[in-house]
Formats: structure tokens, sequence, C-alpha cells
């Protein structure tokens, strides 16, 4: 019976990987099947409240707590018990991907169950399987909070694995770990993302698992850096400089280079120049999909860094660097912290953008650009209820917006609405960011602040990252940007 489940689910991850989803669900419904696992009743399931379905989880894990089997005779139990969880999340997985959330979410939450409840340390790959299968569903879908609890019982197995001689359970504690990371960033929880990430990044360096590493490694420098903790992020952007030669390719390299963009963007530190990081980009224009294949994230940032640098310095030396509006924000996934923390910095450069229109009294293009920021808008709102990584950003660049309508109640409500979300993330950078726009914005002393970051940007090399990494946020806060106050109202 064992083997026959396992050909099915074989037959189904073959249709699958051929994109036959059809045909893969019919497999992996026929591998849960010889359990006598009744699915026939999935138009009931799609009615069916996912909210109360996760509190009965809730209860019964807090009053029947999950159970190793110890004893021999329980092994074909556990086995039969694991293909069948295993066959569950498969059928998930394929649901999730024909946009069918709800009972996809469901048969995770089953999945879950039937896997955790009673387990097997011998079968511990399988149960990290089934929480990233999980973590995977649950993101996509844009549900993080059940994830807490599913946590919970992972980080359980893992306390009480005593075992670890195969190089393949630490592969797939690192993956565990990243994936946890990922979770934490995408909520907001900057300061537990790191202790993941730190945990996960050890794992990767240790065994040498390279794939891993280049996809921890900016996702760290970038938590570090709101948490003002410079000292550890430039170790970790070191590091990713000097393995970049082990990719495959120039993603690594290109993180590199976006990473120190936006660290002179956002946190006043100079480690590249502009000119070094536009050099950089111009050699591999053109070239971007072979270049970056591995990864093309990096590429995207690093091109809309340079664009927001030139509108910031108030020129544009050249257009190279910039794309419309859908090479961004087509097919944004809320679930991916790369994309949607590249839209922020692409809705930025529209509101500059937008600043220079009313000062120049463009009327046309001030019409196109409004457009524009409207999409962007729309598509972050969705974001923002999913994730909350972005709202203290996107709060911010609300206000401007309401700034350049002269709607102040509305301006002074998001900047409340951004600090309030800056200070549950612990975001330093986002606190400081804030307090440097609000005084720009109040008080027409500051209102040429943005001239003097021109004019000073270019020196910031007498500015060792040491130095700031000793600065309070008050200090910290006098070296970044602020937007600047229109000459009129739209």
């Amino acid at each position: 019976m064992i083997k026959k489940s396992v050909i099915y689910r074989l037959r189904g991850n073959a249709n699958a990987l051929l994109g036959n989803y059809i045909q893969a669900t019919i497999n992996y419904l026929e591998s849960a099947s010889i359990y006598s696992y009744d699915l026939s009743i999935s138009k009931a399931l799609i009615n069916y409240d996912i909210f109360f379905e996760q509190m009965r989880h809730k209860i019964w894990w807090k009053f029947k707590q999950p159970r190793s089997l110890k004893y021999f005779g329980d092994h074909g139990l556990m086995v039969a018990r694991q293909n069948l969880a295993s066959s569950l999340s498969h059928v998930s997985f394929v649901l999730m991907l024909n946009k069918q959330h709800k009972l996809a979410k469901l048969l995770s939450l089953q999945s879950l169950q039937m896997g955790f409840s009673k387990y097997s340390l011998t079968a511990f790959n399988e149960l990290c399987i089934l929480y990233l299968a999980s973590v995977n569903v649950y993101k996509q879908s844009g549900d993080l909070t059940f994830i807490d609890h599913v946590e919970k019982y992972m980080l359980r197995v893992i306390d009480k694995k005593k075992s670890w001689k195969r190089s393949n359970d630490f592969y797939m504690l690192a993956q565990v770990y990243f994936a946890t990371m990922e979770c934490c960033l995408l909520k907001g929880n900057l300061k537990k993302a790191t202790k993941y990430g730190e945990m996960a990044l050890q794992i990767s360096k240790t065994f040498q698992i390279s794939r891993l590493t280049f996809e921890i490694l900016p996702l760290m420098v970038q938590a570090l850096i709101r948490l003002k903790l410079i000292c550890r992020a430039m170790d970790l952007l070191q590091l990713l400089r000097d393995i970049s030669l082990e990719d495959i390719d120039k993603s690594a390299l290109t993180w590199y280079y976006a990473l120190c963009m936006d660290l002179l963007l956002d946190a006043g530190i100079l480690i590249e120049s502009f000119e070094a990081c536009s050099a950089y980009a111009e050699k591999i224009l053109g070239k971007s999909d072979v270049c970056v294949y591995r990864d093309s994230n990096g590429f995207k940032r690093l091109l809309v860094c340079l664009w927001s640098w030139q509108l910031r310095k108030g020129y544009l030396n050249t257009t190279m660097f910039v794309r419309n509006l859908d090479f961004y924000a087509k097919d944004v996934n809320s679930s991916d912290y790369f994309q949607i923390m590249t839209l922020l910095k692409v809705l930025e450069c529209h509101l500059i953008l937008l600043l220079r229109c009313i000062n120049l009294k463009k009327g046309q293009h001030i019409k196109i650009l409004l457009r524009d920021i409207a999409i962007l808008m729309d598509t972050l709102n969705g974001i923002q209820k999913k994730s909350h990584c972005i709202r203290s950003q996107y709060y911010m660049l609300l206000a401007y917006f309401y700034l350049m309508h002269d709607r102040t109640e509305l301006l002074k409500s998001y900047l409340r609405k951004a600090k309030k979300a800056a200070a549950v993330e612990c975001n330093k950078m986002s606190l400081a960011t804030i307090d440097q726009n609000e005084k720009t914005w109040k008080a027409e002393s500051y209102n040429d602040m943005a001239c003097y970051w021109e004019e000073d940007a270019d020196s910031r090399s007498k500015i060792a990252w040491q130095d700031i990494a000793a600065f309070d946020m008050d200090n910290w806060s006098k070296l970044l940007y602020s937007l600047p106050v229109p000459h009129a109202y739209i």
C-alpha cells in the first residue's frame, strides 16, 4: 500500500514539473485515497470557514500535544501518516497554483495535523518539507498569522532531535530557518528575522550551501541596516562581494552594487560611488538575461537606485537606467520581500518626478504621473494588508503625496501611522527618515534640506561608516535625504 502511494505521488511530482496540474492533482488524490482519506467533499470544503478551522487546530494542538512515536510497532503507522500528509501537501500546492487559495489552505492544515500530531524523529526531513510547503502556501495566500503557530511545533521537533549525523538534516534545518526569516521580514519583525537569518547563514557557510548563502545575504544586509546594526551589515556586504566569484552568474555582484546604492540613498553610507555603480550597470545592460539569470531582483533594484540618485541630484545625464512601470510592477508577488521593497523605491521616484513637474508647471506630464502613481498605490495598498514590512515607508510616501495636495490632516495622519509602524518594527532607519522629513516639511528654515543633501552627498566619503554606526538617531537623521517641499500644490 505504501509503495503504491509513493508511486502515485512521484507520478504527481513528474506531472507538476511538466505543468500538467490536472493530472498531477489526480495522482495526488489517488495517493491519498489509498489511505481511505476522502477528498470527494471538496465542493463543500470551498465554503468552509478557514478561520474556524484554524481555531480548531490551535485548540486541538493546545490540549493534545504532538508526540513522537518511539516504538518499532508504530513505524508502519508513522510512514502511512507521513505519506498521507505529503500527498495532501502536494494537492494543496497544486490548488495554490490554480488560485484556489481557500481550499489550498484547508488541505495544508489537514496535512500539518496529519504530519505533526504523531511523528518520529527519524522523519525529520519529511516534517521539514511539510513545514516549508505550508509556509509557501500561506505566504502565497497572504495569510502569515497562522504560520507562527505552526512554527512553534517545527521548533519543538528541532529541539527534540538529538542526533545530527547526516548533512541533509543540516541542509533542511537551514531551509527551515531561512523560511522563518522570510516570514518574519514580511511581518515586519526585524529582530526575529535577523536571529533566524544568522542561524541559517552560519549553517550555509559551514556546509558551503552557496545558493542559500546568496539568498540570505541581501536580506540580512537590508534588515540589519534598518535595525542600525551597521557594523554587522558591512561585514555581510563585504562577504557578499568576496563570494560573488562563486556564483553561477553576476547576480551576487549585482546585489552588492545595488545594496551599496541602497545604503547611500537610505542610510547616508558611502561604500561604492555612484560612478562605480553606474559603470557596472552599463556593463550588464542588454545582457541582463544572461548576467543575472539566477536572481533578477538585484538588477531591478540597482536600476531604480541609480534612477533615484539622478532624480535626487536634479539631473538626468542619461536615461539608460530609466524603465517603464510594467518593468517593476508586472506580476509583483506580495510574498517577495525584494520585489515589494523595490516597488517602494519606484513610487518614491515617481513622487520626485511629480514634484519636478509641479515646480516646472508641466501639466500634461502631471496627468501621466498621477495615473502611474495611482497604479502603484493600488498595488501597494493590497500588499501592505498582507505584508506589514512596507507600512512605515509606504505611509511616509503617502504623507508626502498628500503634502503635494496640501491636505494637512491626511499628511499628519499618515506621519503618525508611519511612526507607529516603524516603532513596532524597531525600524530605526525609518524612524530617522520620518523625523528628518517631518522637520523639513514643518519649518520654513528646513525647506532647503534636500539641496544640502545634494551638495553633501558627493563628499560623504569624509564620514566613515564606522562613525555613522556611533551616531545617535538625531545625528544620523541629519545625513538622510528629505523629500523637498513643492513650490505649488496640485
